[in-house]
């Protein structure tokens, strides 16, 4: 993308709103819910991306700051890393892209859709409705504000007291991760439908090429969450974070990848060979997620602070063994346990059945008909 162009900015932004609220969530939550959600860019320099319910209606606010921050990063990797390293020359051709800055822009516009159907996941999920109960007065998502009836709320139907706020807050994030994912993964086809005029009309684009766009998707989803990291980082707050740690954030985002596959719900043409990735094989698993490890890499040069590789440089082997262990648990259903950010998922894991079988009562869609609690 042209990265001193703040209008093309905004406008692939109001783009990505769009494709989120109504083509993606539009195919999962009734029109009454999605009418109640309003997407907007609000001028702040800062990195921002809330939801706010205000009386019935939901307020999604992304800063200019964020787009800016995006933005940067995208230069940043354009200049160290070429478009062939992350989408082939091949499938380029195959999508009618003939220049990097179409290619970059995909990967900006999948980067406003993960932020933008994260806050919405927020709402969908239940997690305002919990927080602030039924209220017309505008209230922010505060924990602080919140805490004691929300642990009280929980801890009661969950009969578990050592539930804390920041447990919740990690869960919520998960959760609102997870979504998000899931929907750009099932769905990305429908981000590049943003640039039609690229496309060549006929046949969906091929196996090969729709598993790179979807690379493309996870870059700009390992982007978003360094740079909220990042921010958090260099913030003047004081204390634990209220987000799970990144490593494990892409640790859920890769495993949803990764389950996407194996269901093969990828959209295909019946020429097409089938997508599916056995768990069965480790070297599946293990190239996929030695990828991600690589784009997380990528993305912390370009941000300038190790915020995936909180180890040395000299450790970056270690860690990437790590992450790699503990996707293949998270895949075979074992607990992941071999990185910091492995474990603080397990145990969150492993204490989310009381809380998702609370939110059921909260939930405005059942995109999470599957998630009992068990």
């Amino acid at each position: 993308m042209d990265m001193h162009a703040d209008e093309n900015g905004r406008a692939l932004s109001e783009a990505a709103f769009e494709v989120a609220q109504w083509i993606i969530l539009a195919a999962y939550i009734d029109d009454d819910i999605n009418d109640r959600i309003s997407f907007r860019l609000v001028a702040a320099p800062r990195f921002i991306a809330t939801i706010t319910p205000i009386g019935p209606r939901f307020d999604v606010k992304v800063s200019t700051g964020a787009v800016s921050a995006i933005v940067d990063v995208i230069a940043r990797v354009a200049a160290t890393n070429p478009i062939d390293d992350f989408i082939s020359a091949d499938s380029l051709r195959e999508l009618g892209i003939n220049d990097e800055e179409t290619a970059w822009d995909f990967v900006f516009v999948a980067a406003m859709v993960f932020l933008a159907l994260h806050e919405a996941g927020h709402c969908v999920a239940g997690h305002l409705s919990l927080m602030t109960g039924p209220t017309t007065r505008q209230k922010k998502l505060s924990f602080s504000e919140n805490e004691r009836s929300i642990i009280t709320a929980l801890a009661g139907a969950a009969n578990d007291t050592s539930l804390t706020s920041l447990d919740i807050s990690r869960m919520m994030e998960l959760e609102a991760d997870g979504m998000a994912a899931d929907l750009i993964y099932s769905d990305f086809l429908e981000i590049l439908a943003t640039f039609e005029d690229h496309i060549p009309s006929g046949s969906p684009p091929s196996a090969t090429c729709r598993l790179e766009l979807i690379r493309l998707c996870t870059l700009a989803m390992t982007i978003v969450l360094g740079l909220i990291e990042l921010y958090r980082l260099e913030s003047m707050r004081s204390g634990p974070s209220l987000h799970p740690l990144p490593l494990g954030r892409m640790l859920n985002i890769v495993g949803r990848r990764l389950q996407m596959l194996q269901r093969n719900t990828l959209h295909r043409n019946e020429d097409d060979a089938a997508i599916v990735v056995d768990i069965d094989e480790p070297e599946e698993v293990i190239d996929i997620a030695r990828d991600a490890f690589w784009l997380m890499m990528v993305v912390d040069k370009a941000l300038g602070k190790p915020v995936f590789n909180s180890l040395s440089d000299e450790l970056v082997t270690a860690t990437e063994s790590g992450f790699i262990s503990d996707l293949q648990a998270y895949m075979s259903g074992s607990p992941p346990n071999r990185t910091d950010a492995g474990t603080e998922f397990s145990e969150l894991a492993s204490r989310a059945g009381p809380y998702l079988r609370h939110l059921k009562t909260f939930r405005l869609c059942d995109f999470w008909q599957l998630q009992d609690g068990k």
